[in-house]
């Protein structure tokens, strides 16, 4: 009984939430780039879009930026991935998935699983639907920042990298989102 109250909850939540008025900004489309990316690159362009959606929800709209004149094969030597969320999501929850993911992708060693754990940690902060956050790799490391403030800066590459793999490896957890992405559909 305990059961099916709980499932009951998290589905009229889930329901309630999806059904929320939905006043963002025109996220895919909008080239009016946020200070942020203003900042990092001389002439962003968006080399693709994807709108996540798990069972019918929507989890986040995500784009990657890079300079105007890079292509699919150059992006990694400097970019950002910017995730507008449509749902609320704990720094716990968003660590472990990340940390899951980042292991799966990259099959890292118990030693570096721990200082990425300790990045993540430092850099993730609970977000509700409407934050937008943006992941800037370049060959100094990540910067995010949060509704447009930086708030980490981790100096290490390779972290950095495999953070991203998360969405723009072959080895991503969602093909199609990898694709859009790096603008190859």
């Amino acid at each position: 009984m305990k059961l099916i109250i709980k499932t009951y909850f998290l589905l009229l939540f889930l329901t309630v939430n999806s059904l929320a008025s939905d006043d963002y900004h025109n996220f895919e489309l909008n080239n009016n780039y946020s200070k942020e990316i203003v900042k990092n690159f001389t002439n962003p362009k968006t080399l693709g879009y994807y709108k996540l959606k798990i069972l019918g929800f929507n989890i986040y709209d995500i784009k990657l930026i890079a300079e105007n004149n890079s292509d699919q094969k150059s992006y990694r030597k400097k970019f950002a991935i910017n995730i507008l969320y449509k749902r609320n999501f704990t720094k716990k929850e968003l660590v472990e998935a990340s940390i899951e993911e980042i292991k799966r992708i990259n099959l890292i060693d118990s030693k570096k699983e721990k200082l990425y754990t300790n990045y993540l940690e430092k850099i993730f902060v609970d977000v509700i639907k409407g934050d937008i956050k943006t992941a800037f790799v370049d060959d100094s490391g990540l910067k995010l920042y949060y509704n447009s403030e930086l708030i980490s800066n981790i100096s290490d590459h390779e972290f950095a990298i495999h953070f991203a793999d998360i969405w723009l490896s072959e080895k991503a957890k969602y093909k199609t989102m990898q694709k859009k992405l790096l603008g190859y559909e």
